[in-house]
């Protein structure tokens, strides 16, 4: 009755595996205010990389209402990740990153998001604007600024049959000293862009 909410997930695929516990308070303390709690571990052996991942993270967050349809969420992120298997015909590139071994980040984030698809003046159309950046260095092994943005717009035609949808996407790694890894960056998957083999969009430093 109090709309808490805790989940277990485990998935096992052909190439990743993925543990994650997820918990959230929509009501921290009778405030408006929402928790979450996220922790999860997310291993990959992929046929189409040259390299194996290992990527463990903690995620507390509180969430709140700045204005009507917009919420701030702030975050604290702690994750260590590995680097592994890499091929011998791998590039010199991603055999330094697998000879650093495991690093952690400790980061410092927040997203900012307007949505008014489900409340705005026009139930047929709206749009969804998120900012969102992550600032590491407060420890760890990595020191970065992390900044991405996302914008929506969706209207319905045909009487609400139909739904045309438009989406933005952009970000911007910034490291303050040293070089990202391959598991900072930004991957573009299937959900964003379809009809592309595994790796075949994007840079790529496969070899030499």
């Amino acid at each position: 009755g109090r709309g808490q909410a805790l989940d277990f997930s485990f998935q096992k695929g052909e190439s990743n595996t993925r543990y994650s516990i997820n918990f959230v308070e929509p009501a921290l303390m009778g405030q408006n205010a929402r928790f979450g709690l996220s922790m999860g571990r997310f291993q990959t052996d992929n046929e189409n990389a040259l390299y194996d991942t290992t990527v463990s993270s903690f995620t507390p967050s509180l969430g709140f209402a700045v204005a009507d349809n917009a919420n701030l969420n702030l975050r604290y992120h702690l994750s260590a990740e590995d680097l592994t298997d890499v091929d011998a015909a791998a590039s010199l590139v991603l055999q330094n990153e697998e000879a650093a071994g495991q690093l952690t980040t400790s980061a410092l984030g927040y997203a900012l998001t307007y949505d008014n698809r489900s409340s705005g003046l026009n139930p047929d159309a709206g749009i969804l604007l998120s900012l969102d950046q992550e600032f590491a260095g407060i420890g760890g092994d990595n020191n970065y600024l992390k900044t991405s943005a996302h914008a929506t717009a969706q209207t319905t035609v045909f009487d609400d049959r139909i739904t045309l949808k438009a989406t933005f996407e952009g970000g911007l790694l910034n490291y303050a000293s040293g070089d990202s890894r391959v598991t900072d960056r930004y991957f573009m998957g299937s959900q964003v862009m379809r009809g592309f083999a595994p790796n075949g969009i994007g840079p790529r430093d496969p070899g030499g």
